[in-house]
């Protein structure tokens, strides 16, 4: 992937978003109290934060969210999503991710996306790039400050040993989220308002 890639695919949301006449929502703001929340390891609060998510993005009937004790993902992937037709769709998320404000809020971006193409039929024939074009897609609908505040999880606190999530580089993060905010004119201090330090060292780093 490159930013030719991201490019195309961000001229291909635009269209269908033109073609579906809806406007996208930019900048979600993931406050302390939204953190908070995410913070606290209790299932209603987890839910309670995806249906803010969810009512954002434009989302009619919000999945639901669970914690999975024997759910073990590669560690780009840390959620994955399970759709049932008419009723709810559930996120699972692996139990290692409770107390991870900042993982638990990418991880919802990501999967929340995936519902969002979805309901709106966007499909990609590749398995692997479609994961992508979800990260991408999950800055380019609002949810980019919650990927880019997720993106460095830190395994060992007392050494900085840490992973990467999501599927694309941290530099086409920051790409993305540049285009984002130039196209929908948004100031700098607004742009940067609730990220990370790590989130910010990104911006820094690639833009």
């Amino acid at each position: 992937m490159n930013k030719t890639w991201v490019d195309h695919w961000m001229q291909v949301l635009f269209s269908h978003q033109k073609d579906k006449k809806r406007k996208i929502s930019i900048l979600f703001e993931p406050t302390p109290v939204l953190y908070k929340k995410l913070e606290s390891g209790d299932d209603s609060d987890l839910e309670a934060v995806a249906g803010e998510m969810s009512r954002y993005i434009g989302l009619n009937n919000a999945p639901a969210v669970v914690y999975e004790w024997s759910l073990k993902m590669k560690p780009e992937a840390a959620g994955q999503i399970r759709y049932s037709g008419s009723t709810r769709s559930q996120i699972q998320i692996p139990i290692f991710y409770v107390g991870k404000p900042y993982e638990l809020g990418a991880i919802l971006a990501h999967e929340l996306t995936h519902e969002f193409f979805a309901c709106e039929g966007i499909t990609c024939d590749n398995a692997v790039e479609l994961e992508q074009l979800t990260d991408l897609a999950s800055i380019s609908i609002g949810l980019g400050k919650l990927v880019l505040n997720g993106t460095v999880s830190i395994v060992v606190p007392a050494t900085g040993e840490h992973h990467v999530l999501g599927y694309l580089t941290p530099e086409l993060k920051a790409y993305t989220y540049q285009k984002i905010n130039k196209k929908y004119k948004i100031r700098d201090v607004a742009a940067k308002e609730y990220l990370t330090e790590n989130a910010l060292r990104i911006l820094r780093a690639f833009i």
